[in-house]
């Protein structure tokens, strides 16, 4: 009897042995389960999600940057009417044709050349640009009505413009004040062999020039003529009719 209950203990012991060894066998296997992916810990997924979300938010703000420092082009108000304008000032006057909304040519009547020029028009703000982006001229706009307004220079030149009929200055014949001067001066020498020692000159209400010799510095007679540009012909101070073209 005590032989059996020997063994049967003994049996338990190897059974119990058995089973540790089966365990110990599954933990250091796979037991038939599928080993984990391993990608590091927690906190360097949060890094990496929070490391992307901020290379996206600076994208962003580049962009966002970008589009407000772009700068569209300056738009400026449409210009005058296209065609011919007679500038009237008080010493001299002029001729303005403008070809476009930014561009055009004029005539200084005083010398008889012709410059191109290139404007903008901001409100009653006008900037030219004579020849070049270098010469500027600013001028304030006024009184502007049908086939008329008034330009203001900085400086204090004030011009009335007044639509022509003619379309181009190219249809413009006419004489400059200084070929003016030349040919009364010479008809003057040849009437009185005298040389003028001053001239003075101004445009009239009717736009005529009115040239003006004065015989010596204290002259306060001085002999007039009042002539039209486009004819060389008109009147002195003697109410003499005058005719300037055989002098030419």
């Amino acid at each position: 009897m005590e032989t059996m209950v020997s063994e049967v203990t003994e049996m338990r012991k190897r059974i119990a042995l058995a089973v540790l060894f089966a365990s110990a066998v599954c933990l250091l296997g796979s037991c038939g389960l599928e080993p984990i992916a391993f990608n590091g810990d927690d906190s360097d997924t949060e890094s990496s999600q929070t490391n992307n979300a901020q290379a996206d938010t600076d994208s962003s703000d580049i962009e966002a940057s970008a589009a407000e420092t772009t700068t569209e082009p300056q738009k400026h108000d449409p210009g005058f009417e296209k065609g011919v304008w007679w500038g009237v000032g008080h010493n001299d006057d002029w001729y303005y044709e403008f070809l476009s909304d930014t561009e055009g040519s004029m005539v200084y009547q005083s010398m008889g050349a012709t410059l191109s020029f290139e404007y903008e028009r901001n409100g009653n703000i006008v900037m030219f640009y004579i020849g070049s982006r270098d010469n500027v001229k600013r001028a304030t706009v006024s009184d502007e009505r049908d086939g008329q307004f008034t330009l203001s220079f900085d400086g204090g030149d004030v011009q009335i413009l007044s639509r022509q009929e003619q379309k181009t200055l190219g249809e413009f014949q006419f004489y400059s004040t200084a070929k003016l001067i030349e040919m009364l001066r010479t008809k003057y020498r040849a009437a009185t062999a005298k040389t003028p020692q001053r001239v003075e000159t101004e445009i009239d209400a009717d736009g005529n020039i009115v040239i003006r010799f004065f015989a010596s510095e204290n002259d306060d007679k001085p002999y007039t003529a009042t002539l039209d540009r486009f004819t060389a012909k008109g009147k002195d101070s003697n109410g003499k009719n005058l005719d300037l073209t055989p002098y030419a």
